[in-house]
């Protein structure tokens, strides 16, 4: 079910942001296909879930949204995974966005407050009430939760894994793909483009590290569908309904100024050729 509501998400924000539905129905095609080769050998009911939140907050934060959307995304992702911290870590890293006005950086800053105190309270309170221990299943011995003190040890094994161990193990392309992933966001910082972006992947890396495990490429679906809500949200809109966080004069100002358009031009005038070759860019021409 959670498949086909990430499928039909992504499908909503392409038709919503381009002409061709050939074309929004290969972007959709091409998630499940990245998602089928990086495939862990077990993935749980929230990792779906979490793809479908994530793609909306891609979505959300390339448009940079109202935050009062933030709310719901983050109390459904409280109830699903601690990845919904994930959220807050998004406003924390406002000063890395410097086209955001000093206001609009307090309310996020405040709102990353909020959001990690309100999230990590929530997680603890539903983790004491409802987790009832490991799975007693036959010939499974269950692993000792690590204390927070213990963390550089679990992140010893990681990087042992990710720039040795892997790469005669089979699994060399994980190593690979983090690392272009890691490269690529600092080119992004580097070139002050997508700062805010490519700062909380690498962050989001960070803590893969730190408590997870770096070959479980599950871990991996919340940036990475992230990133597709992300890229989505950087199309010109075409539906009525334009953009689905932000009203239509927002909108229109944050995608004329990521494509690069021109003020408008007194009516009767003809486009040049600029504009014209744009247009047929973004399916509109």
């Amino acid at each position: 079910m959670a498949c086909s509501q990430k499928n039909a998400l992504l499908w909503g924000l392409l038709r919503g942001t381009i002409h061709s539905a050939r074309l929004a129905l290969a972007v959709v095609a091409a998630f499940g296909l990245v998602h089928a080769l990086t495939v862990y050998k077990l993935e749980y009911p929230w990792d779906s879930i979490d793809v479908v939140l994530f793609t909306a907050f891609g979505h959300w934060a390339v448009q940079r949204g109202s935050l009062s959307w933030l709310l719901p995304l983050l109390l459904v992702g409280v109830v699903n995974h601690e990845t919904a911290l994930y959220l807050p870590l998004w406003c924390a890293l406002a000063a890395a966005d410097p086209a955001i006005s000093s206001e609009r950086r307090k309310q996020e800053l405040l709102v990353a407050s909020a959001g990690f105190g309100l999230g990590a309270g929530l997680i603890v309170l539903l983790r004491e009430a409802l987790y009832k221990g490991p799975a007693n299943l036959p010939g499974r011995v269950p692993e000792a939760s690590a204390r927070w003190v213990e963390n550089p040890t679990h992140l010893g094994h990681n990087l042992r894994q990710w720039l040795w161990h892997n790469w005669g193990a089979g699994r060399a392309w994980i190593s690979l793909l983090v690392l272009l992933a890691a490269l690529a966001c600092a080119v992004s910082i580097v070139q002050k483009r997508h700062t805010r972006a490519a700062f909380w992947t690498l962050a989001v890396l960070g803590l893969i590290f730190v408590f997870g495990y770096a070959n479980e490429t599950r871990l991996y679906l919340a940036p990475l569908a992230f990133w597709f809500g992300y890229a989505i949200g950087m199309l010109r809109p075409t539906s009525p309904w334009r953009c689905v966080f932000c009203p239509p004069c927002r909108c229109n100002k944050i995608h004329d100024a990521s494509n690069g358009a021109s003020r408008p031009q007194p009516e009767g005038a003809k486009p040049s050729a600029d504009q014209n070759t744009a247009g047929r860019f973004r399916g509109t021409g």
